[in-house]
């Protein structure tokens, strides 16, 4: 091929040429570079709009590229900082071993079912050590440099072809890709001899610091970073740009820029002010103020792990995506203004998915989606931190007010009691509070409201446990175990506070009835689409909870896969099924009348199958209803009235009958109105004794009970 020809077939498309960088493209190839004559670097500027033309149509694509390695650059640099943010929220710092707040031996949401690979890739990330973690960083950055290189120097090749020689001299015809130890070098010296006096001011400028901004309160970069990238990229387009000092990499000398120098340094400057502008405005902040708001809503899970991933990491690939179609558009060599103008374009995308990714978690968002106000976060008695993770949830007083008060619902101020009656040998009277955390009235209208704004938040919110916190103890105060099963329950599928509701759902499950409704919650609880069961101790712990319901077969199941010994299944398989259909019936009388609408409920002193931490607390379980002694003005707790298994309202008769109730002891507990304190009684027709259920006397009734009481 001749010069002429080589000249006239020369297309810019190639990232080895520029198509205006004034030298011939055999030095393409590694042959003798000539200077181009006068006449045809005339001939090459007068073709030089139909190669623009070429430049365009390929640009737009280049640039795109560009803008995805810089998103990718951007995500893989931003990897290392997020497992570190990340990782204390779900595995203890104490024991790695373990997931935060999670108990062992029982049942998990779907939401905390971490998978091993992602823990294994977080942990890994969270590992490296410094100097692994600086040669990634060394890396991401020399990739990034080789770009933009090659954006502003399409002359600059990292690699190149060659061929394969023999030792005798014969040449065998096959390509390799060799290291341009040429180019690199000329690269190294415009590096070196522009790079010490540019650290040398960079050096200078931390006295800036003072005045302006490195990083922003929430973790970006600051304005005395768009400064130094500023300075940085005026300094690389001075010295790699095909016009300035390394000119066409092919010619071994250096090439000084004379006219084009103020042109270099203005338009160097402003791509790496612009690029740190956009960094300042777009780029994602510190994770851990955001991971610890998060924790008001309950256990760290993956659904808030997926929110947050997604949206830090789109921001980070938004804002490198915007800088490389930035950096493309404004560094290419030989575009017009126009040309220019339509490949910022690109930019526009990059910006907009990094603003779209933020949005989510600016304050007013949060405050929108996830309830998290300044009044709701004074609610927060305890500062979250790893080593204390049951912290960082609001609970108190201020925050139930904020409930009430997004909810319209009626606060009483004062107390509003009742007496419960325990009949055992010795008859007891306990004061129960009508008045939920911080006077929420116990109401089918209020749980409504409260249940509904659960729903209609997905569990999803900062007021999430004082809401469940109201139903739990609302179905507690008014003997309804199942409602408080499920209050639990839902807390755990949805938005999971394990920590808090885990233990009295685990102890309700144990020592409710075994009626229809309990044993459909049960049957949730085994649905393998909604929760997991870690260890074979959760595993064991479903079929124990079957054994007591009475079904014997999928207790059977439950122990297979808990793989529990085979003398263990045979005896489980001979047995009878647990005793589950008991029944107690009685009067109730208040001043001679039969007392509608009351509750009555069954106290489980002893039961069968139950494990033996619960053992203990069943033998005191009338104590926590009535202590033998509180303080003055203090009334047992709530959650004291969890121990009551089954409940019944009397009816007009003022008869009522405990149903599904397996076997064991039981004492029993009547609820009295508001109004009335109960003045006398006879001893001999109150005193009752022990409730004893089983195959033997599977029904029991009290009788007639008689109460007389003064308003």
């Amino acid at each position: 091929m001749t010069t002429q020809e080589e000249g006239e077939n020369d297309i810019p498309l190639r990232t080895g040429d520029d198509g205006c960088s004034g030298a011939d493209s055999a030095g393409d190839t590694g042959g003798t570079v000539r200077e181009v004559p006068p006449e045809e670097a005339d001939a090459r500027a007068r073709r030089l709009p139909v190669r623009r033309a070429q430049w365009a149509r390929a640009a737009p694509w280049q640039a795109f590229w560009t803008g995805v390695a810089f998103a990718l650059i951007g995500g893989i640099m931003a990897l290392p900082r997020f497992a570190d943010a990340v990782l204390p929220h779900i595995l203890n710092p104490e024991d790695p071993a373990r997931l935060q707040e999670i108990m062992p031996g029982v049942p998990l949401s779907h939401l905390l079912a971490w998978p091993d690979r992602l823990l294994d890739a977080l942990i890994l990330l969270q590992e490296m050590r410094a100097p692994v973690r600086l040669g990634v960083t060394v890396l991401m950055a020399g990739i990034g440099l080789r770009l933009l290189i090659g954006v502003i120097n399409p002359t600059f090749r990292l690699f190149g072809p060659g061929h394969w020689e023999w030792r005798t001299g014969s040449r065998l015809d096959l390509l390799l890709i060799v290291l341009e130890v040429r180019q690199l070098r000329k690269a190294g010296i415009v590096l070196l001899g522009t790079g010490l006096p540019v650290g040398l001011l960079l050096w200078a400028m931390r006295s800036l610091a003072a005045y302006i901004p490195a990083v922003t309160p929430d973790g970006r970069p600051g304005l005395l970073w768009a400064l130094r990238l500023g300075v940085l990229g005026a300094t690389l387009w001075l010295g790699m740009h095909c016009h300035g000092l390394a000119g066409h990499f092919n010619r071994p000398r250096l090439h000084w820029p004379r006219g084009n120098l103020s042109n270099l340094l203005m338009t160097g400057a402003l791509c790496g002010l612009t690029a740190g502008l956009l960094l300042h405005h777009l780029a994602p902040p510190l994770l851990e103020p955001r991971l610890t708001l998060y924790q008001t809503l309950g256990t760290f899970h993956r659904g808030y792990f997926a929110e947050l991933a997604g949206g830090y990491f789109a921001a980070w690939a938004g804002t490198g995506f915007a800088i490389g179609a930035l950096l493309y558009a404004l560094g290419r060599p030989c575009l017009t203004i126009r040309q220019r103008g339509l490949l910022l374009g690109w930019a526009l995308p990059g910006c907009l998915l990094a603003w779209a990714a933020e949005r989510p978690f600016t304050p007013q968002a949060l405050a929108a989606r996830l309830d998290i106000t300044p009044a709701v976060l004074q609610g927060i008695a305890l500062p979250y931190t790893p080593r204390m993770p049951a912290g960082g949830v609001p609970n108190t007083r201020k925050a139930t007010q904020e409930l009430a008060r997004r909810l319209g619902l009626t606060q009483r101020p004062g107390t509003l009691s009742r007496e419960v009656l325990i009949l055992d040998s010795s008859v007891r009277v306990a004061r129960q509070n009508l008045l939920a955390d911080d006077g929420l009235l116990v109401d089918d209208e209020t749980v409504r409201k409260v249940r509904d704004f659960l729903q209609r938040r997905r569990y999803r919110s900062a007021l999430s446990w004082v809401a469940t916190r109201y139903l739990y103890n609302a179905a507690c105060v008014r003997f309804r175990i199942t409602d408080a099963i499920a209050a639990c329950l839902d807390d755990q599928e949805y938005g999971p506070h394990m920590i808090r509701t885990a233990p009295p759902l685990r102890e309700m499950l144990f020592t409710c009835a075994a009626s229809p409704e309990n044993l459909a919650l049960l049957n949730r609880l085994a649905d393998g689409q909604r929760f997991v069961y870690p260890d074979r101790e959760s595993l064991r712990m479903m079929g124990d909870l079957y054994r007591r319901f009475g079904v014997g077969d999928r207790a059977l199941q439950w122990y297979r896969r808990a793989e529990m010994p085979r003398t263990f299944l045979n005896r489980i398989r001979a047995e009878r099924p647990m005793f589950h259909q008991g029944r107690i019936e009685g009067r109730i009388l208040l001043n001679g009348r039969p007392l509608a609408g009351t509750p009555v409920g069954a106290i489980p002193i002893r039961l069968n199958g139950l494990p033996p931490d619960l053992e203990a607390r069943l033998l005191n379980a009338s104590d926590m209803i009535a202590p033998s002694y509180l303080p003055p003005g203090r009334l047992p707790r709530f959650d004291a009235y969890r121990t009551i298994c089954a409940s019944s309202v009397t009816d007009a008769a003022g008869a009522f009958t405990l149903q599904h109730l397996v076997e064991g002891e039981y004492l029993l507990a009547i609820a009295l109105p508001a109004s009335d304190r109960l003045r006398q009684w006879k001893q001999e027709r109150l005193l009752l004794p022990r409730i004893v259920l089983n195959y033997t006397t599977p029904r029991v009734s009290v009788g007639t009970i008689r109460l007389e009481a003064v308003p």
